[in-house]
């Protein structure tokens, strides 16, 4: 454990730039599916198709979350854990 690796002069500048980039690149993930509902389904079924396709991107989030530990099961599968 270094923990110079972790906490840098520059640490709270790629915090900043990460969450810039997080956050313009939401619209273009969270927004398609209700556009998509709009050309693809009929207007009873816009609502169960959008809020199935949200969801899966978060179901996508927990499953990732979910099997990393499983996958880097030690240390030594990942360099810097």
């Amino acid at each position: 454990f270094n923990p110079e690796y972790i906490m840098s002069e520059y640490s709270l500048i790629y915090i900043h730039i990460a969450q810039i980039i997080a956050g313009l690149t939401g619209p273009m993930v969270l927004s398609p599916p209700s556009k998509l509902s709009v050309i693809w389904f009929p207007s009873n079924q816009r609502v169960l198709a959008t809020a199935l396709a949200s969801g899966s991107n978060t179901f996508g989030t927990c499953l990732g979350f979910i099997l990393g530990p499983l996958v880097v099961t030690k240390s030594t599968d990942f360099p810097h854990l």
